[in-house]
């Protein structure tokens, strides 16, 4: 079997469409599950009206409009669409109604991009005379703990996933993102979560192989809107994947990798526009080589904090209750360094809302002294045992100080597979540029001044 996951971007009109069909079709003769994220800006969008009917001024005008265009281009009947805008209405006025948008609410709201496009994608498979169905990853089994916005799958998922699949007819088009807890709330892994509800399926079928089918030709040394001179990395060990998706590589959701590590099974990174290209293995039985720089990442939108401890109140229970606050608002924090009396950590938050991180902040003002560094950003060197070779520091370093970066944070990953840094957000497009050009590209003269733009 081959868990195959299709982007939003790669199936963000009816050509991306198209070629998704296309790319199943070749695949055929094998068991396929295909996953699918919500087509294109749907989940933004959704985003927006699910804020707008706090105030009673939402509008799913554009997103029907957009979803008719859709499946008016593909030519195809795609009748589920209707009962699920009149049932996305509905959910938008009693948030509307009720003027509060609690975390349960705004995963409702969000799932309904991946419910639309499972049954766009399973109507142009049908139409390809493929058979195949939509299938909602709750009523196949994912059933997740209440988290809502980071809901994590429990352990009876598997077992639930494998009875379904085992004899479902021809190709299950699965929703990614989203499951239902044991209350039968549907509930979201984070955005960008599609990666991992294929590994999860793929985990629990005890697939061959997790296609991840992107608008890129593989998990890139760079982000290359930054570094046009990026490559993409043919086969990086699992390790690197993990570092590279937790700081910022956007092919990747933070947490893929462990349900396909749990299973050994490979995930390969594939460019939906050439199927051909080979695209990125990810490979969990490969060895890191020591001091092997493979590529350079970033995260915007930062939040550096300084926490210290009152007079007489020990430093790990302000820190523990800083763990507590940051899950309650599903905040993320990372590059933490602790000293007797305080602790500083970069903070983001995982939803992408600035709201989250000041209420954590805020709440932690009532028993802590805790200052802001804000328009910061991350820089992380991802690599394979990078503090083995002293030469890969030194010239980290040489390149920043030559650049007149600033450091506000320094890090090591516990395996070295990292070395993070917070700059200035103004500074962190130069950083990254000079970083990659120094230890990914193979230059004959002198490193020059890197440029902002």
């Amino acid at each position: 079997m081959i868990v195959m996951k299709f982007g939003g971007s790669s199936i963000a009109d009816a050509a991306g469409v198209r070629r998704a069909v296309g790319i199943l079709r070749t695949q055929a003769s094998e068991r396929l599950v295909a996953v699918v994220s919500a087509h294109g800006r749907t989940t933004d969008l959704l985003e927006i009206q699910s804020r707008r009917a706090l105030h009673g001024t939402h509008c799913v005008r554009e997103l029907r409009q957009f979803h008719h265009q859709l499946v008016e281009d593909l030519g195809i009947p795609v009748p589920a669409h209707g009962p699920l805008f009149e049932e996305l209405e509905g959910v938008l006025q009693r948030v509307a109604a009720e003027r509060k948008l609690s975390h349960e609410s705004r995963d409702l709201v969000l799932s309904f991009g991946e419910r639309l496009s499972s049954h766009t994608v399973a109507a142009a498979l049908r139409d390809r005379g493929l058979e195949a169905a939509a299938l909602m990853a709750y009523d196949a089994g994912l059933t997740t703990d209440s988290r809502f916005g980071q809901a994590r799958p429990l352990l009876q998922s598997d077992r639930g996933i494998r009875e379904c699949l085992s004899g479902f007819p021809g190709i299950p088009v699965v929703t990614g993102f989203l499951g239902k807890d044991r209350a039968g709330r549907i509930t979201t892994v984070g955005r960008n979560g599609s990666d991992f509800t294929a590994a999860v399926f793929a985990r629990a079928m005890d697939a061959r192989e997790i296609q991840i089918w992107t608008d890129v030709p593989g998990v890139m040394s760079a982000d290359p809107r930054i570094v046009p001179a990026a490559q993409p990395l043919r086969r990086i060990p699992g390790v690197v994947a993990a570092e590279l998706a937790h700081y910022g590589a956007q092919v990747l959701h933070p947490s893929t990798l462990e349900p396909a590590k749990d299973a050994d099974i490979p995930i390969r990174v594939l460019h939906t526009l050439d199927p051909d290209e080979p695209g990125t293995v990810i490979d969990f039985s490969m060895s890191p080589e020591p001091g092997v720089v493979q590529a350079i990442v970033q995260q915007r939108a930062r939040v550096l904090l300084h926490v210290g401890a009152p007079y007489l109140v020990p430093l790990e229970e302000v820190v523990a209750r800083l763990s507590e606050l940051c899950g309650d608002h599903h905040v993320n924090f990372d590059m933490t360094t602790v000293s007797e009396i305080s602790a500083t950590l970069a903070a983001s938050d995982g939803n992408g809302h600035a709201s989250d991180v000041e209420s954590v902040v805020a709440q932690l003002r009532e028993f802590a002294d805790v200052s802001v560094r804000r328009d910061v950003a991350a820089v992380a060197v991802v690599g394979q045992r990078l503090g083995d070779d002293p030469a890969v520091v030194g010239k980290m370093f040489r390149v920043l100080t030559d650049q007149e970066i600033s450091l506000h944070r320094i890090s090591m990953g516990s395996d070295r597979s990292h070395i993070g840094l917070v700059v200035d957000e103004s500074q962190v497009e130069v950083a990254v540029r000079a970083l990659h050009a120094a230890l990914l590209e193979k230059r004959t003269r002198p490193l020059a001044r890197a440029t902002s733009a």
